[in-house]
């Protein structure tokens, strides 16, 4: 086996439909020279029994049930960095293949250019199945320009990502928020004047066919904690615009689709997404 030089950390829940095609492409990589680390919140699919069928073909392979543990996303990926071994740690959700077996060299090679790198977070593309209008958030905020971030962006997906095990010993993620707790460690770290980066070379599938109900609970989540953490002067007033904003362009897009079909649905997305936020102010 070759020497570790990354961590893989895949946290697991029922994730049978993906996981399969996750570590098919995994194993494809062009570089070989990772661990993956399993965390998995107490699954009743065939997830475990995929992950130790292989374990027997892949000595890399390490596995945690963490069911018994009060979850939160921070406390799992700090259970999982506390197990690997490897200078660098890449996040992976289970549901998300890469597309390509250049998906981790890419990641090192961006890494290894400046030390003071800290994270790395990569591309997303919707599967073929993906919800029409989300489809147009993934094309938004995971484009195919490469940038550094800096404030007020501290944009990070904990999906797709790639960080230096030092950064994360010197700021573990935050446990008690319920979501968004990669954009509060990326604001910690640029706090500290790391260098935080998106790369569109290293790329990932990733999208979600959610009910309304679902669509709610997601953007209370994930805005509780950039209400509470990082904008904690934004207004109800302006979600409203920005909800506004966020309509008029993807009117314009799914015109320019010829996809005008969709933008009824567009509205009722948009809003109940408004929803989900606006419970954050009666927090």
């Amino acid at each position: 086996m070759n020497e570790i030089t990354v961590s893989i950390i895949i946290r697991t829940l029922n994730e049978e439909m993906r996981l399969v095609a996750t570590l098919d492409m995994l194993y494809a990589q062009s570089v070989q020279c990772f661990e993956i680390i399993f965390l998995d919140s107490g699954s009743t699919d065939s997830t475990v029994d995929i992950i130790k069928r292989a374990q027997i073909n892949h000595q890399n392979i390490k596995f945690r049930d963490i069911s018994d543990i009060p979850f939160s996303f921070g406390r799992s990926l700090n259970i999982g960095c506390e197990m690997a071994t490897g200078d660098f740690i890449s996040f992976l959700s289970a549901h998300c293949p890469p597309v390509s077996n250049v998906w981790l060299e890419n990641y090192l090679v961006l890494m290894r250019t400046d030390s003071q790198i800290a994270g790395v977070y990569g591309k997303q593309v919707p599967f073929a199945d993906a919800h029409p209008i989300l489809i147009l958030d993934e094309y938004q905020i995971f484009d195919d320009l490469p940038r550094e971030q800096n404030f007020p962006d501290v944009s990070f997906s904990n999906a797709n990502s790639f960080i230096r095990r030092s950064a994360w010993l010197t700021v573990p993620f935050n446990e008690d928020v319920t979501g968004g707790e990669d954009m509060l460690w990326a604001k910690s770290l640029l706090e500290l004047r790391w260098r935080i980066i998106y790369t569109p070379q290293s790329v990932v599938y990733h999208s979600h066919n959610e009910t309304l109900e679902q669509i709610r609970n997601r953007a209370y989540i994930n805005y509780l904690t950039f209400y509470r953490y990082i904008k904690p002067n934004k207004t109800w007033i302006s979600l409203f615009m920005s909800t506004g904003v966020r309509i008029l362009k993807d009117v314009y897009q799914l015109c320019c689709r010829k996809q005008y079909r969709f933008i009824p649905l567009s509205f009722v997305v948009r809003l109940n997404q408004l929803i989900g936020r606006l419970k954050v102010y009666g927090k």
